[in-house]
């Protein structure tokens, strides 16, 4: 009904588009259910609930012995592989 007091609107909808949407209330209707059995008392009374155990020691990175040669610059790099001559100066 719209708020402003202009004529409804009648929609139909066909059940392939309110499918999703049933499947969806289902599933709901269904975790509803289940979290009323897990929060009763009465289920849970007598039951004890152990502590995670605690996450093992993660090991340590070894440091590297050989430190990271510097970066090269263009002309380094070119000349390395041969496609600068030595001594040429651009």
């Amino acid at each position: 009904m719209p708020k402003d007091g202009a004529a409804p609107i009648h929609r139909e909808f066909t059940h392939d588009q309110l499918n999703p949407f049933r499947q969806k209330f289902w599933l709901y209707r269904k975790a509803y259910d289940f979290e009323a059995v897990t929060n009763n008392p009465k289920v849970l009374a007598g039951s004890t609930v152990a502590p995670s155990p605690a996450p093992a020691a993660k090991a340590k990175p070894r440091a590297r012995i050989e430190a990271r040669p510097a970066p090269m610059t263009m002309g380094e790099l070119l000349r390395s592989y041969g496609h600068v001559k030595e001594g040429v100066r651009a």
